[in-house]
């Protein structure tokens, strides 16, 4: 069992050490893409760290795109993943807090975008979420890609 409480880099935050060890072990190969990492306890204990500082390490990779959490079914690897890249940067006290504030803006956008749609860019919405649901496992949601796609729409 590894303890990265114990870590020597006063920089580096918990989950952020936590984050580094999970995207490693993809990297090296123990998970591959696609694949579903072990439950959470199970990867916890793994890696000799509290669920809630392992969920932190998640969310962390989830929003790099290294992982993709689905709700009910667990943490399964991206592509982006594999690709050996410098160390991210920072997301502050903890990525929580950049969650809060991504739904925060996220919802006020999307009333706006509700409130000014045009039937046109109704039209939009439903071209930018074909692609998704096509390649999406059945049941995952394709939200923010087509909210993220309808918002890259030329006017």
């Amino acid at each position: 069992m590894t303890d990265l409480s114990k870590a020597t880099d006063p920089t580096r935050r918990l989950y952020q050490l936590i984050a580094d060890k999970v995207r490693a072990l993809i990297q090296q190969g123990d998970y591959k893409e696609g694949s579903r990492l072990p439950p959470e306890r199970d990867l916890a204990q793994q890696l000799g760290v509290s669920r809630p500082s392992l969920r932190e390490a998640l969310i962390a990779l989830e929003i790099e795109g290294s992982v993709e959490i689905r709700m009910g079914s667990g943490v399964y690897v991206c592509s982006r993943a594999l690709r050996r890249n410098p160390m991210p940067p920072s997301m502050g006290e903890s990525p929580a807090e950049l969650m809060q504030a991504r739904g925060a803006l996220e919802g006020a956008v999307i009333v706006l975008a509700c409130v000014n749609a045009t039937p046109k860019d109704w039209r939009g919405s439903q071209r930018a979420s074909r692609p998704c649901a096509q390649t999406s496992p059945p049941g995952a949601t394709c939200w923010n890609t087509t909210v993220n796609s309808m918002c890259a729409l030329p006017r």
